[in-house]
């Protein structure tokens, strides 16, 4: 019997929109089945507003939300492979309205699978967390409520305005990059099946 190697592919994305498009990228790769999107109870709201199923991460006919508790977030991504720290930092953008695509594909796929998630303008997490700290996070906290519909929409507009875009571009310059001069936005992490 063949073993194929999985890495787990984790893309951030501001909003559900934009996380939803990248998956029907996916679709046509034939693996979004692979994929789940995580998001806050804001989130649930706006995908039945979207016309979008809360249906498991196999369900075929439609971009898969999970609206976790925010108690279990990092403990979903850590089994995932994802390092502890940057977890909390993607725990956080999901309590405050962003949405997490996080897939296991074949390792031999995570370069076309990278690139198909990077069309769509993902989150540097890098980034973002330099943010939060700038503004004293300290770190995720699994009591704090996920942000209502007013404050996503202040956060949002936080990383929309021509402020915060010339900040990410100066965070670019000292980045990692990938081939064409692009920052490396979409994670991929080692990931092995736990029994």
């Amino acid at each position: 019997m063949e073993h194929h190697h999985h890495r787990t592919v984790v893309a951030l994305y501001p909003d559900l929109m934009q996380a939803s498009r990248a998956l029907a990228d996916l679709e046509q790769s034939g693996v979004a089945d692979t994929f789940a999107m995580y998001g806050n109870a804001t989130t649930k709201t706006e995908a039945g507003l979207a016309g979008l199923n809360d249906l498991g991460p196999k369900n075929a006919s439609a971009p898969a939300v999970i609206y976790d508790t925010a108690a279990t977030r990092i403990d979903a991504l850590t089994d995932a492979g994802i390092p502890r720290h940057e977890a909390e930092v993607m725990s956080e953008a999901v309590r405050r309205g962003a949405v997490l695509l996080v897939g296991q594909v074949d390792e031999a796929r995570c370069r076309d699978i990278e690139d198909r998630l990077d069309r769509y303008e993902p989150v540097d997490v890098d980034e973002r967390a330099g943010h939060y700290r700038e503004s004293g996070w300290a770190g995720y906290d699994p009591d704090a409520d996920d942000y209502d519909e007013a404050q996503i929409g202040e956060e949002r507009g936080r990383y929309s305005t021509g402020l915060g875009a010339a900040a990410a571009s100066l965070g670019d310059l000292n980045r990692e990059t990938v081939p064409g001069g692009r920052v490396a936005r979409v994670r991929t992490y080692e990931w092995t099946r736990r029994p």
